[in-house]
């Protein structure tokens, strides 16, 4: 997007490109949302043009953004209905991320200053969810909030600090909750020294899935061109043999229709006319 992001945090955008981009976000939300929960395939294709993905993930209808492009999504994620991405600035969500109903993530901060807004200019502040996060229904998590891993948020919450690792929050504003912080801070630390990731799960986390979902993409469309073009060729082969065949029976025609006008030899005998 063709937009310049200054220190203090305020954008300037330009017109044209955000009504495009947002038109382009708009119509694939559309298309998403008139798709049915059996279609995986165009409906993973509709939200992989809108947003960016690195493996597979789930998002009910509807689902709501401003642009789609400045938010990027982990492996295993899943998103509850009616899910609204407010994203003027950055949304990083990382794997194994869990989110309820009506989760809104916000990105713009209020602008007191009056002649600013009158400039179009809107402060902006990302927002990072780490990886393993549940997050519950009805939450907000307002501009510049990092969630730390394995952190949890209750229903209802409205998150306005940093939530730290391990972390369990709750309320509007989100206090913490010491008692289910320290337990599973426990939970997690025992998780930790149990499980140490294997050679295959090292692997996944270098691979960049988008990049593996446009390879796949290229080779299936690489094989279904070259098994068009050799069926294309066998036809030609097959015409032309055909095409050799009929000329070589025009040429035996003549002499099939000379063998056809003499006489048999029998009728002559009999009837002793030529």
């Amino acid at each position: 997007m063709s937009r310049t992001k200054n220190e203090d945090g305020l954008i300037r955008r330009d017109s044209f490109t955000r009504l495009w981009k947002r038109n382009t976000a708009a119509y694939r939300q559309y298309r998403f949302h008139r798709s049915f929960v059996s279609e995986f395939d165009r409906r993973n294709r509709y939200l992989k043009g809108l947003i960016h993905a690195k493996g597979w993930f789930q998002i009910q209808q509807p689902f709501y953004c401003r642009y789609g492009s400045h938010i990027s999504v982990g492996r295993n994620f899943t998103c509850g209905h009616g899910a609204i991405f407010e994203d003027e600035g950055l949304i990083t969500i990382g794997d194994h991320v869990e989110m309820g109903n009506a989760v809104r993530l916000i990105t713009t901060r209020l602008l007191k200053d009056p002649q600013l807004r009158q400039k179009h200019r809107e402060s902006i502040a990302n927002i990072v969810v780490e990886d393993h996060v549940w997050i519950g229904n009805d939450v907000t998590i307002l501009p510049g909030v990092t969630i730390g891993a394995y952190a949890i948020v209750h229903d209802g919450s409205v998150v306005s600090d940093d939530v730290e690792r391990g972390g369990v929050v709750a309320g509007n504003p989100a206090a913490s909750r010491e008692a289910e912080s320290e337990l599973l801070k426990a939970l997690i630390a025992d998780a930790d020294d149990e499980t140490k990731p294997g050679f295959w799960n090292k692997t996944m986390s270098r691979l960049d899935m988008e990049k593996v979902d446009r390879a796949i993409q290229w080779t299936a469309f690489a094989i279904g061109a070259y098994y068009a073009w050799h069926t294309a060729s066998d036809l030609i082969k097959k015409k032309a043999l055909i095409e050799e065949k009929k000329n070589k029976v025009e040429k035996l025609l003549p002499m099939f229709k000379k063998a056809l006008k003499k006489p048999k030899r029998h009728v002559y005998l009999l009837t002793g006319k030529r």
